[in-house]
């Protein structure tokens, strides 16, 4: 694991980057629809679980992701990583 990845950090990273790129596309259909509402504001974590249910959906069963994933968001170290860099995501940044 070092010799590609460095640490276990860097190899959660590389992970969930090498499926961002689904969940954003999702993601930002999602956030259009909403469109520029001030409702959309409260909504940024809920279309986000939604863009990352839909994207486990799309892996098909079964996913090593969606195991990944679970397991990820439950150890608070790595939950800080995953979730905020999907919360930085250019979606959910305010004036899009």
């Amino acid at each position: 694991m070092g010799y590609h990845f460095g640490t276990k950090t860097d190899l959660v990273r590389a992970i969930e980057q090498k499926h961002r790129a689904s969940i954003e596309r999702l993601l930002e259909s999602m956030v259009a629809e909403t469109g520029d509402s001030t409702e959309s504001a409260g909504l940024d974590r809920a279309a986000w679980c939604a863009s990352l249910t839909e994207h486990l959906a799309q892996l098909g069963n079964p996913t090593w992701y969606a195991r990944f994933a679970a397991q990820a968001l439950a150890d608070p170290a790595y939950q800080k990583i995953v979730v905020k860099d999907a919360l930085a995501s250019p979606s959910l940044v305010p004036g899009r």
